[in-house]
């Protein structure tokens, strides 16, 4: 079942992206410099570490990305925000105002391809750019509309399993757990509406080893959300490199980020 889906979205994509008229997106990719904007005791540090980690890892790989402030989903920033192909929120990157929120569900519909590495999980309710523990909050827009995915509490991850052939699965064999040589944190995750494409083991303290989305997507309309959910930090196992590598393939972004 989880095959034909996959199978019945990559024709999908492909049929979308024959009939669509390419518009100009001359940057590959924007990064989310989370700390540009808000301001969080608590947060700040994770932020500019997963900023400079993805930063990091995207030069490795031959992607040009520049930092963009949050504020580039705005409707006022909508012309600045369309130039870029991909748009990245690292993570550490964890709150954003409802207008921001809505701001990435526009993007993506509009045809962008939104890669986020953080669940979208928490709301900064009063929009002040301050995050304290009065005014942040979980929200389920996210989760209800680009991502598809609800995560909350942190996992670890060890093994990782495609579940179809696919762009973002290039270079793994369908249907066979392989062992990373370094675990890697995130969110526990359980997926509402997106597709997942490979999945992992989910190790929480207390609890039964199990499994979860470790990487998943979303079309809507002409664009898509897709949802790394292992952190980006030195990537030094071959396969989530591999798989790092793909979610920014030139033939993901072509399959995923239908542009009009």
């Amino acid at each position: 079942m989880v095959m034909e889906r996959v199978t019945m979205a990559m024709a999908l994509a492909a049929a979308l992206w024959g009939a669509a008229v390419a518009a100009p997106r001359p940057k590959q990719a924007g990064v989310v410099d989370w700390t540009s904007c808000y301001k969080s005791e608590k947060g700040e540090r994770g932020a500019k570490a997963g900023l400079k980690a993805m930063e990091d890892r995207l030069k490795e790989i031959g992607v040009k990305a520049e930092r963009v402030s949050p504020d580039i989903f705005l409707p006022e920033n909508k012309a600045k925000r369309d130039q870029f192909q991909r748009i990245v929120v690292p993570s550490g990157a964890e709150w954003f105002s409802r207008a921001i929120h809505e701001g990435m569900n526009d993007y993506v519909r509009s045809g962008g391809l939104l890669v986020t590495n953080v669940a979208m999980i928490l709301e900064d309710s009063d929009g002040d750019y301050v995050i304290g523990d009065k005014d942040a909050k979980t929200t389920e827009y996210p989760a209800k509309s680009f991502v598809g995915v609800h995560g909350q509490q942190s996992a670890r991850m060890r093994r990782l399993k495609a579940l179809a052939e696919c762009p973002l699965t290039r270079g793994m064999k369908e249907g066979v757990w392989v062992e990373m040589t370094e675990p890697m944190a995130g969110r526990n995750v359980r997926n509402q509406s997106a597709e997942v494409v490979i999945l992992s083991d989910r190790e929480m303290k207390g609890r039964k080893a199990s499994e979860q989305p470790f990487v998943t997507f979303k079309h809507q309309q002409n664009g898509a959300c897709i949802y790394l959910v292992g952190q980006v930090g030195e990537l030094r196992d071959p396969v989530a490199r591999q798989v790092f590598r793909n979610v920014f393939s030139g033939e993901t972004l072509e399959w995923l980020g239908l542009q009009e």
